[in-house]
């Protein structure tokens, strides 16, 4: 049976993503010293002073007609000769004050660490973190925490689920929390963020090109608990942990909230704690409720960067009454409440992250049958959030893979078996380098008895049991650059249960306007691009390829071992890519690909750009991928790019067919026009147009990247200040300055990037 398009299955698939005011915003600063005042913003344009690199510590005004008033010198805050005139007293910036720290007249409540902000959020309020680096978790579960037997654990031992530190839990409680638990709406989302003060974000990204060498003044949450740069970890005894933290964020009870959210604890058996005011101490109980009640929906986190998570609790093989040294899934853990929706993901920067892979010599436990222990399995993760209407968004971001998969949905096989929501994964820079000294552990073929004959595998994404929960998996305008998949058994994609694990026949995987290439220092590359195995209730699927750029030497092979409805392969540019066109189904629409396995064709195919001078870096690849005028990809894909006789594709995912959507590069294509034909490829636009994110300024374009064209903040009417370009190539003027700039002059680079 053929299926039409299978569109979003969701009722307002990219609301959860829409910008909105928040209904109130919480404002996060550090407090460099531990004596309870919190420092200044170092980024001039949120400091009380202007000053570039000041982190003095702040006051305000308390009481008097300067009421809430900073105590600063530019434009909406106060001086204390002011304040005591007007009748207040000078006051330090404490958590838990109202105070005007964004100079918008109005007070806002101020927090010393960003998990004391989430716990006293209400319905569609923000976050916003200022810039520094956060190192304190902000919760600890400990040895006894969560019901041990749900859990398979042992009272007072370190076990797989238990003895975690994490920087922010949101499981949708706190004392300004609605009942639901949802974290906003569908038009006014709750956000956690870099903070944003008049338009200048604190962010690892100002001017959006995913590439962290502009971001002075990023706001940053670490996992190096214990601030001493290395990965330790998570140790507990007597309800005391040690170590640095596993968990970035922890969004909803997830896979396990029978044992951690739960309205009575068993005997002996702890909460997750947290710490609700900043102190450095865990005083407060989380997840008090039954888990399915509360659904923290609509929540975003927005412009932070992620590093420096360890691998795991500590719980070495053999040595834990269940063993293994798995707690949860994933450094960010979006399970949800099991029916949550509109979770978003938006322009992150995660790396420099462990990964911890050991050998299970212990029967009696969940991974008994792998033969191995797991710990820091994915970057982004979300096994059970089955039941949600709308998909999460994975977006804008840079994300460094350091571990054995970057998005994680593995919640088994089986008819009854269910997985997280649909991932919405687009226009993000994506590096794989993960450790082979990590990743290249053998395990038992067999399960516990047998003998030690295989490495795990390696894999960009984990996806099981697509079929109605969810229906399908998006990526698209993404550039994935492979450095290292640190085993020789490395693929883009482990499916399982693809297309039928639920008897519906109604899986799909689209995959379409990617970049894959090899970074060129790459070490260990990938075995296939596909795995090629599917695992049981496999079949009747529908796989869509279209538009996507291939650059490595690699075997495609075939998307499963099965037959699926529907195999899409159309428009793409394999170039060194052998083992092409294996996938099969019943009905099968390839036409338009060009393909060639001679690496001295990259010259023909595409404008040399760096090529000429040697490989690109990281962040240097698209301007290599343009289309070379006149050649062989120049024009020659079609504006039909799914194949099913009508002009346009649904690009975006929201159940409508787009005939004009932005390429990988930031091109406008437009398939509108009768006979309009692409570029095959992952940058549509014909090759005589401008590639915006390839740092020319070309025809059309207002700037790209560093070329400004000689424009700067005063050519453009402002006093000052510092111009940037924008990922859409027009201007980015939040570092320009209307008054006189401060006159300290000061940046805040760090040495820690890709």
């Amino acid at each position: 049976m053929l299926h039409p398009v299978r569109a979003c299955v969701i009722a307002v698939c990219f609301a959860a993503a829409a910008s909105a005011v928040p209904a109130a915003d919480r404002h996060v600063y550090l407090d460099t010293n531990g004596n309870g005042q919190l420092n200044d913003c170092p980024n001039p344009a949120h400091n009380a002073k202007g000053i570039a690199g000041n982190t003095d510590e702040l006051s305000y005004c308390s009481g008097g007609s300067q009421l809430g008033k900073i105590i600063g010198t530019v434009t909406g805050t106060t001086t204390s000769t002011a304040c005591t005139s007007g009748g207040g007293t000078v006051a330090p910036v404490q958590h838990g004050v109202s105070a005007d720290v964004d100079r918008d007249g109005t007070r806002e409540f101020v927090y010393g660490h960003p998990q004391a902000c989430v716990w006293n959020m209400a319905k569609s309020d923000s976050c916003e973190i200022h810039a520094g680096t956060y190192k304190k978790a902000g919760a600890q579960c400990d040895e006894n925490c969560g019901d041990q037997g749900y859990l398979e654990g042992t009272t007072g031992t370190c076990d797989k689920f238990d003895c975690f530190k994490a920087s922010i839990v949101a499981l949708g409680d706190g004392p300004n929390m609605s009942a639901d638990g949802n974290y906003g709406t569908a038009t006014a989302p709750g956000v956690i963020e870099a903070a944003n003060m008049g338009g200048s974000v604190d962010s690892w990204d100002p001017n959006g090109d995913k590439n962290p060498a502009d971001g002075s003044y990023a706001a940053v949450l670490s996992g190096d608990a214990n601030a001493n740069g290395a990965f330790d970890g998570t140790t507990c005894s007597g309800g005391t942990c040690t170590g640095d933290a596993f968990h970035g964020a922890i969004v909803g009870c997830g896979l396990y909230g029978q044992g951690f959210c739960r309205t009575t604890p068993a005997a002996g058996s702890t909460y997750i704690k947290i710490d609700s005011n900043g102190d450095g101490t865990f005083d407060q109980n989380a997840g008090v409720f039954n888990a399915s009640s509360r659904q923290p929906s609509y929540l975003q986190i927005r412009n932070l960067e992620f590093t420096r998570y360890n691998g795991g609790n500590g719980c070495a093989a053999g040595t834990c009454a269940q063993n293994g040294t798995r707690p949860k899934t994933a450094s960010i853990e979006l399970d949800g409440g099991g029916a949550t929706n509109g979770l978003v993901v938006d322009h992150i920067y995660f790396h420099d992250n462990d990964f911890t892979l050991g050998i299970d010599n212990v029967s009696s436990d969940n991974v008994s049958n792998e033969g191995f222990t797991e710990a820091h399995w994915s970057a982004i993760g979300d096994q059970s959030n089955a039941n949600c209407s709308t998909p999460t968004v994975i977006e804008n971001s840079f994300l460094v893979q350091n571990n054995a998969r970057l998005f994680d949905a593995d919640c088994g096989v089986g008819t009854n078996v269910t997985c997280g929501c649909p991932l919405f994964i687009h226009d993000n820079r994506i590096l794989v380098d993960v450790d082979p000294a990590k990743a290249g552990v053998l395990y038992r073929n067999g399960g516990p008895t047998g003998a030690f004959t295989k490495t795990h595998s390696i894999v960009i994404s984990y996806l099981k049991n697509i079929d109605i929960h969810p229906t399908q998996h998006r990526f698209w305008n993404n550039e994935f650059i492979v450095k290292s998949m640190g085993t020789s058994r490395g693929y883009f994609m482990d499916l399982q249960g693809f297309g039928n694990a639920q008897g519906q026949g109604n899986g799909s995987l689209w995959v379409y306007g990617n970049l894959f290439r090899y970074d060129p220092a790459a070490t260990q590359k990938m075995n296939r691009f596909w795995q090629g195995f599917c695992d049981i209730q496999t079949g009747r699927f529908e796989y869509y390829l279209f538009n996507n750029t291939f650059d490595m030497d690699v075997s495609m092979d075939r998307v499963c071992d099965a037959s699926g409805d529907l195999v899409v392969e159309r428009n793409n540019a394999f170039l060194r890519v052998t083992t092409l066109y294996a996938s099969t189904a019943t009905t099968v629409r390839r036409a338009n690909n060009a393909a060639s396995t001679n690496a001295a064709d990259r010259a023909v195919w595409f404008n040399p750009g760096a090529f000429a001078a040697g490989s690109p870096g990281t962040h240097g690849g698209l301007a290599n991928y343009k289309p070379r005028t006149g050649g062989p990809l120049d024009g020659t894909g079609s504006c039909d790019p799914d194949g099913d006789g009508v002009a346009g594709v649904d690009w975006n995912g929201d159940g409508t067919r787009d005939t004009q959507w932005t390429d990988l590069a930031g091109n406008a294509v437009n398939c509108a026009t009768g006979g309009a034909t692409l570029a095959e490829g992952s940058i549509q636009r014909g090759a005589g147009g401008a590639v915006c994110g390839n740092g020319v300024r070309e025809s059309g374009e207002t700037c790209d990247g560093a070329d400004l064209g000689g424009s700067t903040c005063v050519s453009l009417g402002f006093t000052g200040g510092l111009l940037r370009c924008s990922a859409s190539c027009g201007w980015d003027t939040s570092g320009c300055t209307q008054n006189a700039p401060p006159s300290t002059v000061g940046s805040l680079r760090r040495t820690d990037r890709h």
